[in-house]
């Protein structure tokens, strides 16, 4: 029995809903005002004071002399009101309307609520005593003694209370109670990040389904590119919460072996995404997943159901129109050659099998790679595909466009295909062979050609509709490294077809989130299919998590840098453990770009010398200067990657539509 082992998901202070910036000071969120333009309590204080002693001279100067020093007391209050009323009347009506606090400590600094909240106990205070009567008597130096200290008291109350659970839902609902909608698109700057840390804390039950929001934890800011000079830094200790909309922006992972992508990484995020109702696509490329799969699984009350070996069957076609297959045939020529090879050969062969399959559409248990196979280098079977489609096309029975593309499909091969040269047929059908001939393998068949019907059939809708949870897994020792290649791929691109069409197919679910999971993802990487789903996948609500060793691997396995790039792009989401891969290092490191970094130079210099005369003299002069020159530098270098501990990674992130940048912490969960 597999058993788990670590550290909770996430740990750190928490925030609203995004990390706080660190140093340099960036624009917040809230009213689109730097933080250090919070209006201070010591300048509210010095601004009243100076508003009150310029209107008591000018009432002065009125010939008001009497009103003078009240007067412009008044006067300074009316002007600096707002500054305080505004923001506390917000706090008071969320805190009454809505059950939780307002997050008061982004308008103003501690040192103001302190302030504000002494101001407001005071008021309170003096009520109190002329209700009682005690404000009619001398004041004593006790009871000047206590209400200084109950002033004091109450604002550092006030502050602590506000600093804590600001931002945070109350167990009071408030009078208007809590709603779904205001969980979803909380005002301001409520902090969907309490709400996400109980949904994805490691160790502690979590009801299933979980209410939204959904959000991954990834780990805790360290601060260190803040301190390095980056303007997109953030402040160390801040729990970092991919909500729904970052993670759909995707989620690349960059490690050397042994560096922590799995333990730090993929699993946490499994272990949330499994106990947050959401759907599933586990891909074992390296076929040793599957142990940590079914302890995370177990660890969260879900199901994991098998497709592959020994599990659900998958007929990797079914369901499919002939030009959708042959473009998952033309990926995987595209995954075979991995340069591209020449494309003549390439694009001759997916017509042949377009055309191929519009023929095998019609033959009953034939639209499967076997019988596209048997179609192309088995005579008599080509023969049968043949005889059985003129007999069709003699019985009339078809619609007049079925009629018209069959004749299409019938026509190319023996007016087009048949032309070519025996050199060229032969080219063709060994370009064909490369993939097709995988699929002859008999446990192949039986899980994804349709060989086997007794097995059950997997339904990719279930992703969407029922959050199903499948884990890909075909042992490469049992069914071939290209066979199993190969099969991934089209198990990718069967999940990437579902997904396309769930934005266009209004009965099934359209907000439970499905997460592609896959390590060692260059396997099955193309440069077709690849970047179209993944600049679009957003909108059908996939979270794909992916990783790998480093940048190289991805451009190996495309053939080229601009096709890695075009895939690299949509994953917006980037973290970067340990690595000594100088692709990865060079691509992050102009990413992040540079900064002004001040350098100071001292300079020393001596003179001597002497005269002859009646007398003899002798001096020295010594000088020394100080300069500071401006350099720019890059935020990061290779040092940085050599230099961080286990368990850190680098993270480039994007949060709420803003760039968030740092060092992050993850902590670890072991399957053992």
């Amino acid at each position: 029995m597999a058993s788990l082992s670590g550290g909770h998901v996430a740990n750190g202070a928490m925030n609203y809903g995004v990390p706080v910036r660190g140093v340099p000071q960036r624009m917040i969120e809230i009213a689109e005002k730097k933080r250090d333009e919070r209006p201070d309590f010591s300048l509210i204080v010095k601004t009243f004071f100076f508003v009150w002693a310029v209107a008591a001279v000018l009432l002065w100067f009125l010939h008001a002399s009497q009103f003078a020093i009240v007067g412009g007391g008044i006067i300074a209050a009316l002007v600096l009101a707002p500054f305080i009323a505004i923001p506390l009347g917000l706090f008071v009506y969320f805190l009454v309307m809505h059950g939780y606090i307002f997050p008061l400590d982004r308008f103003w600094s501690r040192s103001m609520i302190v302030g504000v909240g002494a101001l407001v106990a005071y008021f309170l205070l003096l009520i109190v005593m002329g209700l009682t009567g005690l404000g009619n008597q001398s004041m004593s130096l006790r009871m000047g003694l206590f209400i200084v200290v109950f002033v004091g008291f109450s604002g550092l109350l006030l502050a602590g209370f506000i600093t804590k659970k600001s931002g945070q839902t109350l167990r009071w609902q408030g009078f208007k109670g809590r709603s779904a909608e205001r969980v979803e698109e909380p005002p301001l700057a409520q902090s969907t990040a309490a709400v996400m840390a109980e949904a994805t804390r490691a160790f502690e039950p979590v009801p299933i389904p979980v209410r939204p929001p959904f959000g991954l934890a990834v780990g805790t800011s360290t601060g260190t590119l803040s301190a390095r000079g980056h303007g997109s830094g953030m402040a160390p200790n801040q729990l970092v919460v991919l909500g729904q909309p970052d993670a759909a922006q995707n989620v690349m992972i960059f490690g050397g072996i042994g560096s922590g992508k799995t333990t730090r990484l993929i699993n946490p995020l499994l272990l949330q995404v499994l106990r947050q109702d959401a759907g599933a696509l586990i891909f074992d490329v390296k076929t040793d997943f599957i142990r940590e799969t079914m302890a995370l699984a177990d660890k969260a009350g879900r199901t994991v159901q098998v497709i592959g070996d020994g599990g659900l069957a998958c007929n990797l076609l079914a369901g499919l129109s002939p030009e959708t297959a042959s473009s998952f045939i033309k990926s995987a020529f595209l995954l075979g050659s991995k340069k591209g090879g020449d494309s003549f050969w390439m694009d001759t062969a997916t017509e042949v099998c377009r055309n191929g399959l519009g023929l095998l559409q019609h033959v009953p248990g034939q639209f499967s790679l076997t019988g596209l196979y048997d179609y192309v280098f088995d005579k008599e079977a080509h023969t049968n595909v043949h005889d059985a489609i003129d007999a069709i096309l003699a019985d009339g029975a078809l619609s007049d466009r079925e009629t018209r593309a069959l004749k299409m499909y019938r026509r190319y091969h023996d007016n087009v295909f048949l032309e070519f040269s025996d050199d060229v047929r032969n080219g063709v059908k060994a370009s064909i062979a490369q993939v097709l001939s995988a699929f002859q393998h008999p446990d192949l068949q039986d899980a994804f050609c349709g060989a086997d019907s007794a097995r059950g059939e997997v339904d990719f809708t279930d992703l969407v509709n029922k959050g199903s949870v499948y884990l890909v897994e075909i042992p490469r020792t049992k069914y071939g490294s290209e066979g199993a290649r190969f099969a991934y791929l089209f198990v990718k691109l069967r999940f990437f077809e579902m997904m396309k069409a769930r934005r266009m197919t209004p009965e099934w679910n359209q907000s439970r989130p499905v997460a592609f999971i896959c390590d060692e993802y260059q396997a099955i990487a193309d440069s077709i299919s690849d970047p179209d789903f993944w600049d679009k996948s957003r909108s059908s609500q996939c979270v794909g998590i992916v990783s790998m060793q480093g940048y190289s691997s991805l451009i190996e396995a495309v053939g080229n840098e601009k096709s890695a790039n075009a895939i690299a792009q949509n994953f917006r989401q980037v973290f970067t453990f340990r690595t000594e891969d100088e692709e990865t290092i060079k691509r992050l490191v102009f990413l992040l770009g540079k900064v002004d970094r001040e350098k100071a130079s001292r300079s020393t210099s001596d003179s001597t010398g002497s005269s002859e005369g009646r007398e003899r003299s002798h001096n020295q002069n010594t000088g020394s200067s100080v300069s500071v020159s401006v350099h720019h530098e890059d935020v990061i270098n290779p040092q940085l990657f050599r230099e961080m501990p286990e368990g850190h990674a680098l993270a480039m992130l994007s949060l709420q539509g803003n760039a968030y940048d740092d060092v992050v912490q993850c902590q670890p969960i072991f399957v053992s």
